[in-house]
């Protein structure tokens, strides 16, 4: 199948792409492979724009990407210089990149700081203002897939038993991308008013119960991954919102997508490979002294290319 990939601004659909220095390559949803010279190959992500500016050295300005081998990439928050083994690096909407390292090791260095020497099984975050979240640890095995933004996205492991509140189950998936009328700036005037205990079943919907029985928003979780603060409102000083879901996707490998949406803007987006049953937090976030705008916001969650999931919750003073 030809690949959704453009060259300096140019359809090329062929599977095998010829580039120089100074090239600049852009995939689509279709995953493209990218050889570098030196022993380096990069596995490109979902919109990954991306700049070749030596042998073995790219300019991610967005997505997701994983490299295998020594190379330097550089996004717009820093600079990370692999060796020998698999990084994978993930670069949000407004350039908060995230680095984990699969195998091997790694030198992360923010714009305007020192060095931050990673290894196997580590993960970094590096926020736009230049602020560092980690390194913590992560299993190097799912590194690759989880690419956690902030701790924001981490396989907590199979569900054990804890419940959640209930979430009434949809019928019709969602029949538009994002929720209606919210400017990225400030809610639209058709915005209810809404408060915590606005009942949950009104805003959240789950399509497909059989692999996603339960999903939720909340402020985090507790000490045994458990949801804490479960609600459908936060105040715009939250240090983020996060959705926690109960997966039970069986012995078939399956694609869980997430987007978080405010109005018609899309703010972050992950991908994740996972089987089984399996508990898994994605958090929205704001850089250091952010806030979040007002207004009405979405996630959604899709499972191999069916919408599974959407959740509506608002931002208040």
């Amino acid at each position: 199948m030809p690949l959704d990939t453009t060259v300096n601004g140019t359809a090329s659909p062929a599977r095998a792409i010829r580039l120089r220095t100074g090239d600049r390559l852009r995939t689509g949803a279709a995953l493209g492979l990218l050889e570098l010279a030196a022993p380096t190959t990069a596995l490109l992500g979902s919109d990954v724009r991306c700049e070749l500016r030596g042998p073995a050295e790219l300019l991610i300005e967005q997505g997701q990407l994983f490299a295998d081998g020594p190379c330097v990439l550089t996004t717009p928050v820093c600079v990370c210089t692999t060796g020998a083994g698999g990084t994978a690096v993930s670069v949000n909407i407004v350039g908060e990149t995230t680095i984990g390292i699969v195998s091997g090791a790694a030198s992360v260095t923010p714009k305007h700081a020192v060095a931050v020497a990673l290894s196997a099984g580590q993960t970094l975050t590096v926020l736009a203002d230049g602020s560092l979240l980690g390194p913590s640890r992560a299993d190097p095995l799912e590194v690759a897939y989880l690419l956690p933004l902030g701790g924001a996205e981490i396989a907590i492991g199979p569900v054990g038993g804890a419940e959640l509140p209930p979430v009434g189950p949809g019928t019709q998936p969602p029949t538009s991308e994002t929720g209606p009328g919210a400017t990225p700036e400030q809610p639209s005037a058709e915005t209810p008013t809404a408060s915590p205990d606005m009942a949950r079943s009104d805003l959240w919907r789950i399509h497909t119960p059989d692999l996603l029985p339960e999903a939720v928003l909340c402020a985090g979780v507790d000490t045994e991954n458990n949801p804490r603060g479960v609600s459908t409102v936060f105040p715009p000083d939250a240090p983020g919102v996060s959705l926690l879901l109960d997966l039970d996707l069986g012995s078939k490998e399956r694609q869980v997508k997430v987007r978080w949406a405010h109005g018609d803007k899309t703010l972050s987006g992950r991908i994740i490979r996972a089987n089984g049953k399996r508990r898994i937090l994605n958090s929205l976030r704001c850089g250091s002294g952010m806030t979040f705008p007002t207004g009405e916001y979405q996630v959604e969650v899709i499972i191999d290319d069916r919408p599974a999931a959407t959740l509506i919750f608002f931002i208040q003073g």
